[in-house]
């Protein structure tokens, strides 16, 4: 498989079409005219400290959110498009930046929703 090249200071949330796709081109790159996408800077963090991290992750879901469709109040098909699609953007950019304490931090922060959702 095929690893994305992403340089070490941005990184490009993506919304692919149909949520499903994959492209090989490098993540940090436009990925093409009709697809919307943000460039995340982290540059000014250390990955290597929590306050980084969470701040990275923080900028992530946000860039996130941004490209993908806005779930209208009494619309639940596209509430459920639109959460699909920051959650499939946010774990490719944490997938694309390749850093260990990110994906942990990733990873807790699924299981917490996981838990709510279950308690609900």
């Amino acid at each position: 498989m095929r690893r994305h090249l992403v340089p070490y200071s941005t990184i490009a949330c993506t919304l692919l079409a149909l949520l499903a796709t994959t492209t090989s081109a490098p993540a940090a790159e436009a990925p093409g005219p009709n697809i919307p996408y943000r460039v995340v800077s982290y540059a000014d963090l250390d990955l290597n400290h929590i306050e980084g991290v969470v701040r990275l992750y923080a900028r992530i879901r946000a860039a996130a959110r941004e490209v993908c469709p806005t779930a209208n109040h009494g619309d639940l098909n596209l509430a459920a498009v639109a959460e699909t699609c920051a959650r499939y953007a946010t774990e490719r950019a944490v997938h694309d930046v390749d850093a260990t304490a990110l994906t942990q931090y990733h990873m807790m922060k699924i299981n917490q929703r996981m838990l709510l959702a279950q308690r609900h």
